[in-house]
Formats: structure tokens, C-alpha cells, sequence
């Protein structure tokens, strides 16, 4: 069994060159399946073993209007992504987080300087909350094939910014493909900021979890991902594949 590559660099360093994988074919398609898959073993809502997984992904590729093939290096494969989900819920790092790992998360903090104050919203893909309903570790799935040394920074930049605005102690980014994990610190604060996440990063998940929209319920993964994906937009909120929503207020 293969070990998982695990880069413990500073946060500026370069992550090691990721080992090469097999032919995969990789797209915006293949990223939605890997972090629904994620969000519902997450959840219970699918089982994670490697049969349960490719049935359900098998479902979810015809939903989007695909076909699934045997080779991942010509399009969707449902034992790849059932592997791929695996493989990723193995990681020694995630293991460990499994018991607390929340998916889909909301968080939100706010800053005030100069007479303005700044409110962040976001979804996390999945994190563990401290005793106390804070955030701890800051998950992110990420599904690229081969991402660049450009893209790995975006995605720690990415990263940070969730974890200095809530005040989680580290993040990880998860490169599903490669199995790689590389962690991630945040910034040190001033103590207004800590002042200011204190207050506001003590979550509730039963009052601020977003609702829940079984795909199951919807009729097919792209509806139900549309769904989603407007009630983020109405909560002005974003995943964490993009960067926190910002607003401003003098």
C-alpha cells in the first residue's frame, strides 16, 4: 500500500515535485463528483466503501449527462473517482479528523480598522470544531491532476485567509489525485483581530449549517448542485475553492 506524500515545509516554501499517477482525465465534472462523494460520506449519506462509492459516483456521472468509462485518462471513470475518494479518506492527516470532520461548513468573521468594518463569509469543504464550537483544522478537497507551483500558492493563499479569518490553528490541502497533503499556518494576528474572530468564529453548526439538499431528493446531480450553488449565492457566501466574500461597512 502506497504511503501518502506529505509536505511539512513552511508556508512559503515549494512543496516536493508530486509523485506521477496514472492518466486522468481531470475537469470541472471530475472536481463536483470528488467533493460531493466527500461531502456525503462526510455526512452519512453514502456509504465509503469502494463499491458504494462507485455506484454513487456512477449515478452522478449520468446525472451531469456522462457516460462512465473504464479509462480515467478518456473521461469520467466511477472506480477512479471511488479510488481517488478512498485513497483520500485514508491519509493518515484525515483519519485522524475523521470522528470531528464536518462537511460544507460556513464560517464567517469581521475586522474593523480605520473606522471600517470588514465581514468574511465562506463555505469550508471540511473542518473539526474545538470544544468550544471554534474551528480547529480547515480542510480543503482539491481534485487537479497535476497543479502547478502558481496553483499550490493560490490554493495556500486561499487557505490562510480562511484560517486567519476564523482563527483555526492549521489547514490542509488535500490534492485527492496525488494523495499529497500539504499543511498550512495561519498569519500571526494583532490582538484586535484575535478580539474580533473571539467574537464571531464561535459557530453554531445547527444554526449556521446551510440547508441540506440531498441530491437523491432533487432527481439528478446537476440540479441538486445548482441548488446549492444558488443558495450559496444568496448567502453571499463562497466555497472554498474560490477566495472569502468580503464586505465592507463604514
Amino acid at each position: 500500500e502506497e504511503e501518502a506524500a506529505l509536505w511539512t515545509g513552511s508556508g512559503d516554501d515549494q512543496p516536493p515535485e508530486l509523485d506521477a499517477v496514472a492518466p486522468v482525465q481531470g475537469g470541472r465534472e471530475r472536481g463536483l463528483i470528488l467533493h460531493k462523494l466527500m461531502e456525503e460520506v462526510l455526512t452519512g449519506e453514502t456509504q465509503e466503501e469502494e463499491a458504494a462509492l462507485s455506484e454513487r459516483a456512477g449515478h452522478l456521472i449520468r446525472a451531469l449527462g456522462q457516460s462512465p468509462v473504464a479509462n480515467p485518462a478518456t473521461g469520467l471513470s466511477a472506480q477512479e473517482l471511488a479510488a481517488c475518494v478512498a485513497r483520500a479518506l485514508a491519509l493518515p492527516d484525515i483519519a485522524a479528523l475523521r470522528p470531528g470532520l464536518l462537511a460544507e461548513f460556513p464560517v464567517y468573521s469581521a475586522q474593523a480598522a480605520d473606522g471600517v468594518e470588514t465581514a468574511t463569509a465562506g463555505i469550508a469543504d471540511a473542518l473539526t470544531l474545538t470544544a468550544e464550537g471554534r474551528p480547529a483544522v480547515v480542510v480543503d478537497w482539491k481534485s487537479d491532476v497535476t497543479p502547478a507551483p502558481g496553483t499550490l500558492d493560490h490554493y495556500r493563499a486561499q487557505v490562510r485567509a480562511y484560517l486567519d479569518m476564523t482563527g483555526a490553528e492549521r489547514g490542509l490541502i488535500v490534492l485527492m489525485t496525488s494523495g499529497t497533503v500539504i499543511p498550512v499556518l495561519p498569519t500571526k494576528p494583532t490582538e484586535s483581530v484575535r478580539a474580533s474572530r473571539e467574537r464571531l468564529s464561535r459557530l453554531n453548526p445547527s444554526a449556521y449549517m446551510a440547508a441540506n439538499v440531498p441530491m437523491t431528493e432533487i432527481g439528478s446531480a446537476s440540479a441538486g448542485m445548482a441548488v446549492a450553488d444558488r443558495l450559496r449565492r444568496n448567502s453571499r457566501m463562497t466555497r472554498m475553492t474560490r477566495n472569502p466574500a468580503r464586505t465592507r461597512v463604514n
